[in-house]
């Protein structure tokens, strides 16, 4: 992740904290919903609907 990073031309915390929330808060809940009740919701809808409201609080608090 490191690499990925510094190779990208990210030097800020506050980008490298918005990429790993954007990216781990999914995958987070995603693991978590597999876990407690993998067949409530559909994968095709979850994943971008969790991805939408990280990327929406995250706008709110002006991280983005």
């Amino acid at each position: 992740m490191k690499n990925l990073v510094k190779s990208s031309g990210f030097t800020g915390i506050g980008a490298k904290e918005a990429i790993l929330c954007i990216f781990g808060v999914p995958l987070a809940a995603l693991l978590i919903k597999q876990k407690v009740m993998p067949e409530a919701i559909r994968d095709e809808f979850f994943i971008p609907g969790v991805t939408s409201a990280t990327v929406f609080t995250l706008a709110a608090l002006n991280k983005i």
